[in-house]
């Protein structure tokens, strides 16, 4: 009996890392301009954000299908294994609730769901948490206890380069766009404690939209227990630049390029850090 652990396609991790960490992937699948990609282990990041700016059609995403889920977890279950899968934020995706419906019908009780309340790097952070609490060989409820206390924590401040998306996506009205867009205005957004994105600052310029993220790194000091990610969209240039300005050198491990659940409302050229708060 094992305990398994299970992500969707919102979590970004790289096709490598399902392998070196032990981690199983349920895709979403993405559709752009008419055409449909499964986000699995092959889907390349960058080349979304190209797909992103040639298409006209903002792009839609698809959860699992409930036939998904329930082979896996009958899976689970055959094998006598216990599994956690940690999913996108309820409130972007329908995902989690369909999980929660499949594991009902089926009375999967060795199935833990938990809702990262988060996506891209946030929702990353905690699949690292359960892999580091399974090698230390705590339970799955154990795990899952310190999953739900750790996603609180979790602070996600990015940098926008464009007002484009925000608008394409509904979050933004297309005058209010143009406005910014003239005005040079730059928001900077986070993830709210509900996983829903939301403009946290504005400023006029790139220059100042970085110093509004290093204030707010200020504000929500990190726990130095843990490292800090740097998250890019498409071009990990605007990162470089906000790194020098923090005074915060990003290892290759620790620069992610957003992946498309994420990439879609934010737009290429994003830039931002992701880390855990302060208790």
């Amino acid at each position: 009996m094992s305990i398994r652990i299970l992500t969707d396609s919102a979590a970004d991790l790289e096709p490598q890392d399902y392998a070196a960490l032990g981690v199983e992937l349920i895709p979403l699948t993405l559709t752009v301009g008419g055409r449909s990609y499964a986000a699995d282990q092959r889907f390349n990041k960058v080349d979304f954000f190209r797909l992103l700016e040639a298409s006209d059609v903002f792009p839609t995403t698809s959860q699992p299908a409930p036939a998904d889920f329930e082979a896996i977890f009958e899976d689970v279950r055959q094998k006598g294994d216990t599994m956690i899968f940690i999913s996108i934020a309820g409130v972007l995706s329908g995902t989690n609730q369909t999980a929660n419906v499949v594991k009902g019908m089926g009375e999967y009780d060795n199935v833990y769901i938990v809702d990262s309340c988060s996506a891209t790097l946030g929702q990353k952070l905690l699949v690292l948490e359960a892999v580091r609490l399974r090698s230390e060989g705590k339970s799955a409820p154990e795990i899952v206890l310190a999953l739900e206390a750790l996603k609180k924590r979790i602070r996600l401040f990015a940098g926008l380069d464009t007002l484009e998306y925000l608008s394409r996506g509904g979050r933004l009205s297309g005058a209010a766009a143009s406005i910014g867009t003239l005005a040079r205005i730059k928001p900077v957004v986070t993830l709210s404690s509900d996983g829903s994105v939301s403009v946290v600052g504005k400023a006029i310029g790139k220059a100042r939209a970085m110093k509004e993220v290093a204030e707010l790194l200020k504000k929500n000091p990190p726990d130095p227990d843990y490292s800090i990610f740097g998250i890019y969209a498409g071009s990990s240039d605007n990162l470089q630049e906000l790194s020098e300005k923090l005074g915060i050198q990003f290892t290759p491990e620790n620069q992610i390029c957003i992946g498309p659940i994420i990439g879609a409302h934010i737009g290429p050229g994003a830039y931002g850090i992701v880390y855990i708060a302060k208790e």
